[in-house]
């Protein structure tokens, strides 16, 4: 199996994020690696523990598809890797649509949302390359 493309890193999670797990799944999957800040490993792991069991129930409820998830070590720390799936359509968090790309998670709207929808895109060779998104800061 080939190593996803995207892989984004952040130091904790919260519920909010589903927008950025949205715009992986649109950008064509990709992983979520969390590594918590936590001082006291054994906070560390209580929250990782919650995310743990949170994430799947949370994607299967907003967007009919669970993420797996699963505790790795990045040398010494232990961190919480999510797999997100490729949408198999345009995802869409709380009728907003995300695209991750260039470092961040993008919300889509005007021009850029049209082509986005249409299934436009500059590397399937249709037309040019899509209009700027807004930055979403999460």
């Amino acid at each position: 199996m080939a190593e996803p493309a995207l892989e984004v890193h952040r130091n904790l999670w919260r519920t909010k994020d589903l927008a950025l797990l949205c715009g992986i799944a649109n950008a064509g999957g990709g992983r979520l690696v969390i590594t918590p800040e936590e001082r006291s490993r054994a906070k560390g792991v209580r929250k990782m523990h919650r995310a743990f069991e949170d994430i799947p129930a949370l994607t299967l409820q907003s967007f009919g598809f669970s993420c797996a998830t699963e505790p790795i070590m990045d040398g010494a720390q232990l961190c919480l890797q999510v797999d997100v799936p490729a949408a198999p359509e345009p995802l869409s968090f709380e009728g907003d649509y995300y695209l991750y790309g260039e470092g961040g998670n993008e919300l889509l709207h005007g021009a850029a949302l049209d082509a986005f929808l249409a299934g436009d895109s500059a590397e399937e060779g249709k037309g040019g390359p899509l209009p700027p998104p807004s930055r979403y800061a999460g």
